[in-house]
């Protein structure tokens, strides 16, 4: 009788956990069968992004918000996000050309933001962590990287953003964390870029998810 009381108390504490765990979710998208309409998308190309399989599949864009290479990238989708916040998403890529990558961003504009990759990145397949504030872009951490899955996670907090990964079967690990220069009224961004037109290549995104 115990036992069973003990089974049953511990079946109710996992149960409200759970609640709370789903509260804490204020934006979901596993990328059924149409998109959220609150994505907005910058300079959209429709026939180079799709839904299949529970995933935002992009094509690979060729160009990139790095410096002055800002040329108004295209496909990018994003959401207005304020205050604290973090942000999380499945990525499957394999980078295959010089600074090919995709990842999740704070973003302010093409001149500010905060972003973390899965990239090609120095001939090495890594996480890239870069801030870039009034056009001027400092990478804050590399990692080496070369499995095709991760999982990344940016936190807006206090003031400071703060970066992790994963692989998907694993826990979270922290990769940096930098001084947030941002406005509050910013977005989260998904994004492809530095991609080659001679070889196209796709990126996927699954279990998107802002959480407070």
């Amino acid at each position: 009788m115990k036992k069973n009381k003990l089974l049953k108390g511990l079946v109710l504490v996992l149960g409200f956990t759970s609640v709370l765990n789903a509260q804490n979710i204020i934006f979901e998208d596993n990328f059924n069968n149409s998109i959220n309409k609150k994505w907005k998308i910058l300079n959209e190309k429709k026939n180079e992004w799709n839904l299949k399989n529970n995933s935002l599949n992009l094509l690979v864009q060729t160009e990139n918000i790095w410096d002055n290479l800002a040329t108004n990238a295209n496909n990018m989708f994003t959401l207005d996000v304020e205050n604290d916040f973090s942000a999380e998403v499945d990525i499957f890529l394999i980078p295959e050309n010089a600074y090919e990558q995709a990842g999740l961003s704070i973003y302010q504009d093409d001149d500010n933001y905060i972003k973390i990759s899965k990239e090609m990145f120095n001939n090495k397949l890594s996480l890239v962590f870069v801030s870039e504030k009034d056009g001027k872009p400092t990478v804050i951490e590399r990692l080496d990287y070369p499995n095709k899955k991760v999982a990344l996670k940016i936190e807006r907090k206090n003031e400071k953003v703060i970066t992790y990964y994963k692989n998907l079967d694993s826990v979270w690990k922290v990769i940096s964390s930098v001084e947030s220069h941002l406005k509050n009224e910013t977005k989260i961004a998904l994004y492809t870029f530095s991609g080659n037109e001679e070889k196209p290549n796709w990126a996927s995104f699954k279990n998107f998810k802002i959480l407070k």
